[in-house]
């Protein structure tokens, strides 16, 4: 009997602390590239799937297809001419620290003087849950990440 009241409270402690990492990932990566929307040199545009009309045009509606489950589409550049590079340069070590921390898949990452990578998260059933696509150095520095929506 004690043993089913330890059990219940393990339960009721583990399930909210699991869902707070689950959704940390999604929100610290969000937070991050929000907040460096708002220093020099930075731009972040938010693109809405549903806001993207194909008009009738072949390729765009290939690269529609692709954007299935897909939230939001955050792509956060930087100028280094309008921005301080070592932000940038800080920005990018945040990034690839939280992708090795979440367990990213790295599909491709070539690193020399500038870093262009790709990564997946999935979640346990193996489904995409998010995408990263880094290419930072040089003047131009792009970040983009792409949540799948939970629907």
């Amino acid at each position: 009997m004690a043993t089913n009241k330890v059990q219940r409270f393990a339960y009721l402690l583990l399930v909210p602390v699991l869902l707070s990492f689950w959704g940390c990932s999604r929100y610290q990566i969000k937070q991050t590239l929000e907040a460096y929307s708002n220093k020099p040199g930075f731009e972040l545009k938010v693109i809405h799937p549903d806001s993207i009309s194909p008009q009738h045009d072949k390729d765009v509606s290939k690269i529609l297809s692709y954007l299935k489950g897909i939230q939001e589409v955050y792509i956060l550049k930087f100028d280094s001419v309008k921005g301080n590079t070592a932000e940038n340069q800080k920005l990018c070590d945040k990034l690839e620290k939280h992708i090795k921390s979440a367990h990213f898949e790295n599909l491709m990452e070539f690193n020399s003087k500038s870093l262009v990578g790709l990564y997946l998260k999935k979640d346990s059933n193996g489904n995409i849950e998010q995408v990263i696509f880094i290419k930072s150095g040089g003047r131009h520095s792009v970040y983009i990440w792409a949540p799948h929506s939970k629907t």
